[in-house]
């Protein structure tokens, strides 16, 4: 709020003295991102216009979970990183929700630290999209068996140019845990040092029928992912089994 007030300040002034305008444009940007760097990441997010995107220019540390709720905000990171304050384990770092929520992460890398409690790095409640668009790093321990790096359970999730480092130390811990609407997935690098340890891998888990709406389990395009991408599927059919497919075999029948 001071920079903006500021900038306007400047522009009347450079108006006046059109002599010394490179030198108020250069005070302008330095007291502009030091205004940003003495405000919390929280207030940043607040004062984005919906529709509107936040530039970083200064890395940041979050105390507390940042909630952003029906409104569409793209946070561009400017390779800044966003990371949990040492005194903070639980909650996510970024939460958005509501049917008008999105949140859009560009260039920032968010570092969880060691999450040792219930959260993560970023949620998407339900009806509230989450977009990972490029540059984006996601990294940090996860200690405990609530944890996870993304934990979406919302309308429409989109991951491209996303590189997630899992450092699990509980088996149940998650690097992305997904479950929405829509999901794409595209150019993602994904580390896991638990399952490079133990001789595991991602497991994808869909369920063939959702029983609760009826919809089929997107299988022919996790399929076509599998092709591509190293992982196994797990398909819960229980609504599928003895109703889809020419025989009754289920789902991996019907597709």
């Amino acid at each position: 709020m001071f920079a903006h007030y500021f900038n306007r300040l400047t522009s009347f002034i450079m108006l006046r003295t059109k002599g010394k305008q490179l030198f108020l444009l250069l005070a302008a940007g330095m007291l502009t991102l030091a205004a940003q760097a003495q405000q919390s990441l929280a207030d940043l997010m607040a004062d984005c216009p919906d529709g509107g995107t936040l530039t970083l220019t200064a890395d940041m540390t979050v105390g507390d979970m940042i909630t952003l709720s029906d409104k569409a905000i793209t946070l561009d990171g400017q390779g800044h990183t966003i990371s949990r304050d040492a005194a903070y384990s639980t909650g996510w770092l970024l939460f958005v929700k509501g049917e008008k929520g999105s949140l859009t992460l560009t260039n920032v890398i968010l570092d969880g630290g060691g999450i040792t409690s219930t959260g993560g790095l970023v949620r998407a409640a339900t009806k509230a999209d989450l977009h990972l668009d490029g540059g984006v790093t996601l990294t940090g321990s996860v200690t405990t068996n609530d944890g996870a790096a993304v934990y979406f359970n919302g309308d429409e999730f989109t991951l491209s140019g996303t590189t997630v480092k899992g450092n699990r130390t509980t088996k149940n811990a998650a690097g992305l845990y997904l479950r929405g609407n829509t999901v794409t997935l595209h150019d993602a690098t994904v580390t896991d040092n638990h399952a490079d340890k133990n001789g595991g891998g991602v497991l994808v888990i869909t369920e063939g029928v959702f029983g609760m709406t009826g919809a089929l389990g997107k299988l022919d395009k996790i399929v076509a992912l599998k092709k591509k991408y190293s992982f196994r599927i797990f398909i819960d059919d229980a609504h599928g089994f003895g109703l889809l497919g020419p025989h009754g075999r289920g789902t991996s029948e019907h597709f």
